[in-house]
């Protein structure tokens, strides 16, 4: 009986052990990514886009949302969203931009396309969808 319970907690510690395997993984691949997104401007398509107002910040923060296509770089094709806090974009569908992509705020920022950003937006694909990060489209 010790015997299978010793198996049962070995196992136990295996599946956490690998289960922090790949978080740790996963947070140094989010980590790369943004940082070569951010290391030079890229060129992006506009998909789709919405703006917001920046009277509404103040309290809380608020942020303009471009589905972007990555047209140039280790990721092109990928579709990604480009967000601005705080300010009106008027960004084009269909257009082709540089995208700045800049450092993220440690808070939460609501989005004009209902969803909301915090810090561990980029480790939960399946519900968001797309990469994120912050920045500008020139």
């Amino acid at each position: 009986m010790s015997f299978t319970i010793c198996n049962e907690l070995n196992a136990q510690n295996n599946e956490s052990v690998d289960s922090l395997k790949q978080s740790i993984a996963k947070s140094k691949e989010v980590f790369q990514k943004v940082n070569k997104l951010k290391a030079k401007p890229i060129k992006v398509e506009i998909i789709n886009t919405c703006s917001t107002k920046p009277e509404l910040c103040g309290n809380m923060a608020f942020g303009s949302v471009s589905l972007v296509k990555i047209l140039e770089g280790e990721y092109i094709g990928e579709i990604i969203y480009v967000v601005s806090t705080c300010s009106k974009t008027n960004y084009q569908i269909g257009q082709i931009y540089k995208m700045n992509a800049s450092f993220e705020p440690g808070f939460s920022v609501h989005l004009c396309n209902g969803k909301t950003y915090n810090s561990d937006w980029n480790y939960k694909l399946d519900e968001n969808e797309h990469f994120l990060v912050f920045g500008s489209l020139n």
